[in-house]
């Protein structure tokens, strides 16, 4: 678990060091080994020099619901990575590694959020439910609901005509 995050790290420190002329937002290439680890997604259509969609939604932060939008991390790192569904059997893993490597990634100046189509309501129960059982057991960055599918489709992660995210990450710089 940790050289796969690790490797993110890598590659956001290796962003912030030697690329400070990169676009304000950037989608992480999900064809290098870095992002394997993450998914296997498709490259998606948004473009390097496009602005960064808009979010705003509301969002589990310290295990109470909030209010949170990307104008948030104004002049801040951040990822933004989106996942299927919340209780699926891959993605308490990801969103576990996250949570535990989040210390190295404040380290560097980097703010994480996870986004899927499922309601506030379903985040909080699967924060709340325990790892043993299939939950997150506690997270420590927040996790965003898009239930209306308004953001995956503005990322261009939406699977239609399921409504499912795929997973993607997604890098901000200030």
């Amino acid at each position: 678990m940790f050289r796969k995050f690790a490797s993110a790290v890598s590659t956001v420190r290796l962003a912030q060091q030697n690329f400070q002329n990169i676009p304000k937002f950037r989608q992480i290439s999900i064809t290098n080994s870095v992002t394997r680890s993450f998914s296997s997604s498709p490259v998606f259509n948004i473009k390097v020099q496009e602005a960064a969609p808009q979010f705003e939604g509301k969002a589990i932060i310290d295990g109470q619901i909030k209010d949170i939008k990307l104008s948030d991390f104004a002049g801040k790192y951040l990822v933004l990575f989106f996942y299927p569904l919340d209780f699926t059997f891959v993605c308490p893993t990801e969103l576990v590694s996250f949570s535990d490597h989040i210390d190295e990634f404040k380290k560097i100046g980097v703010n994480i959020v996870g986004c899927s189509c499922d309601s506030h309501f379903s985040h909080l129960a699967f924060v709340n439910t325990p790892r043993k059982h299939g939950g997150l057991g506690g997270l420590c960055y927040p996790l965003l609901s898009d239930y209306n599918k308004e953001i995956a489709k503005a990322y261009d992660v939406l699977i239609e005509p399921d409504g499912i995210p795929l997973r993607g990450p997604f890098y901000y710089r200030p």
